[in-house]
């Protein structure tokens, strides 16, 4: 794969050079001076070569995540952090970073790759770190691998609002992570979607990355397939606090009354419901099953209504009963898609569902 040799040019420099200040615009300008990346950013993160690859994977194996990784340790490094007063020395302690922009020129490139700073303020180790970094020592090359391994350029500034800690790994242990789902066969677009749709992604070490995937593969009986697909569709999920998983799976068989066959489906076609409130999945699947008299079955093929709100639900669906319209079977006429009740706004539903006026629809709901 043909590489880009990126450097980034900074402070002033980078101000006069880019009269687009957007963040494709500032990458654009951030291509090229003289000097070269380090050795390491020669090569293509899809490079055969396994240099970097903790020594315990095996390559020979395809469906095993289950066995943590207990040799391979990420390459730790430590960093000296520098004087707060270094960069806004005539300015008093503040809760709020904006306060120091014009005096660090790391801030006003942050700034500048979008990065939204006010989220910071009222998280004080948050704005502490931030402003000991330097961006020519501590950001650049993070953003280049970040670059090198997909995340397109406009994404930099929402992954760094969502995990400003990633600065505090080394560019050798980020390598290995990526290495690892490489050696665990996901594609290189696929590590491309996990790392940009989770940015904390990439603060796990591999160790913990490695005991997460083995929980879902065994927990829920998956083939190595079913975990990447699960990790592409919702990496968020993989580092989900696995207790929480264990309840909501509790929560869909035993509350729910759902099989284990039924409860992988749901958790292949929406992880998303696994991430929603427990209480809030009980009393949806209450009011479809036992008032709408949706059977399992049929739940399963629009699983998503779970996840609607069951306000919404019992507004739409009552509406529908009181025009004779609440015909869910397929078998009958008049049959009514219970999806739909997710869909649209209420002007769209009572267009094409309820096939009445949003006036009306208006004055049943002062009814309820």
């Amino acid at each position: 794969m043909k590489r880009m040799n990126l450097i980034f040019r900074l402070g002033s420099q980078l101000s006069l050079s880019c009269p687009v200040k957007t963040p494709i615009g500032l990458y654009q300008n951030l291509l090229c001076s003289t000097s070269l990346l380090p050795q390491r950013f020669q090569s293509s993160a899809v490079s055969s070569s396994n240099n970097h690859l903790p020594s315990s994977i095996d390559y020979s194996k395809d469906d095993v995540f289950e066995k943590t990784i207990e040799d391979s340790k990420d390459v730790v490094t430590s960093r000296k952090l520098i004087d707060v007063s270094d960069y806004a020395p005539v300015l008093l302690p503040s809760f709020n970073l904006a306060a120091y922009v014009d005096k660090s020129s790391s801030l006003q490139e942050l700034v500048k790759l979008g990065v939204n700073l006010y989220k910071f303020d009222a998280k004080m180790n948050v704005v502490e770190y931030i402003l000991t970094l330097d961006f020519e020592r501590d950001i650049k090359n993070h953003l280049v691998f970040l670059i090198d391994n997909g995340a397109p350029a406009d994404s930099l500034g929402k992954f760094i609002t969502k995990n400003p800690f990633i600065f505090k790994e080394t560019i050798d242990n980020l390598q290995v992570r990526i290495n690892y789902l490489l050696s665990k066969k996901f594609r290189m677009e696929d590590v491309t979607r996990i790392i940009t749709k989770e940015p904390f992604w990439l603060s796990k070490s591999t160790q913990e990355i490695d005991r997460r995937l083995g929980f879902f593969q065994k927990y829920f009986n998956l083939n190595g397939d079913e975990v990447r697909l699960l990790t592409c569709r919702r990496p968020k999920l993989i580092l989900r606090n696995l207790d929480d998983v264990k309840i909501k799976t509790f929560a869909f068989k035993e509350e729910m009354g759902f099989n284990d066959i039924e409860v992988k489906t749901i958790l292949l076609d929406k992880p998303k419901l696994f991430m929603l409130d427990r209480n809030q999945l009980v009393e949806q699947f209450d009011y479809v099953h036992n008032v709408m008299k949706l059977s399992h079955d049929a739940i399963l093929k629009h699983v998503m209504l779970l996840g609607n709100r069951k306000f919404r639900t019992e507004q739409r669906h009552s509406f529908l009963v009181s025009l004779g319209r609440a015909q869910y079977d397929p078998a009958l006429p008049q049959y009514v898609s219970p999806s739909s009740l997710l869909l649209g706004d209420d002007l769209q539903f009572c267009t094409n569902v309820a096939k009445a006026s949003v006036e009306s629809f208006n004055l049943f709901l002062k009814t309820l």
